[in-house]
């Protein structure tokens, strides 16, 4: 079974919501105060899917040394979800122990490969299987880097740059960084 609740109170780890919206609906906090009528659940005015709000930072369901992050919004703000891999450097801190005496932490982001143990059954090209018990996850392609910061008040400082391919380019803040709440 999956699972999606990997909250560390006071980390970076877990479920996350972009400031100004209510939770997994991914509607603007505004539209339930100016609502006349029932707000029906589902599709976002203005956005691609309703989850160009959400932000999931979470170990990887087998290879639980590795960790995801999953965004709604990549690049686009109308929604674009992607998600990649925490390319986590030796010594570095994982997301489920970065807090806010922390600072803010840059992490490489890169697609993820899945590695099969040796002798698991393989299928030609274009032909998908699951993955044998046991595989581990390995780096692909960098996608760019993301700074994270959590905040006193217990909010999130995100900003993504995949124009950067490593995370000693990302030094500070800048106006795109995207603040989230639980």
């Amino acid at each position: 079974m999956g699972k999606i609740d990997y909250d560390v109170i006071g980390a970076a780890s877990g479920n996350w919501f972009l400031n100004g919206t209510i939770g997994y609906s991914g509607n603007l906090i505004t539209t339930y105060q100016n609502a006349t009528s029932l707000v029906i659940g589902g599709s976002v005015a203005g956005k691609n899917d309703y989850s160009w709000s959400h932000l999931a930072i979470a170990p990887e369901p087998v290879d639980t040394t590795k960790w995801i992050f999953s965004t709604g919004w990549w690049t686009n703000p109308d929604g674009d979800a992607t998600q990649v891999m925490f390319n986590i450097a030796d010594g570095q801190i994982t997301p489920d122990k970065l807090t806010a005496a922390s600072g803010l932490v840059a992490y490489q982001l890169v697609t993820f490969v899945a590695n099969d143990p040796p002798g698991s059954p393989t299928g030609g090209p274009g032909y998908t299987i699951p993955h044998a018990v046991g595989y581990t996850v390995g780096a692909g392609t960098v996608r760019g880097v993301v700074g994270l910061q959590v905040n006193t008040d217990g909010s999130l400082s995100v900003e993504i740059n995949t124009s950067m391919t490593s995370a000693s380019q990302f030094t500070g803040f800048t106006s795109a960084k995207r603040i989230y709440r639980r």
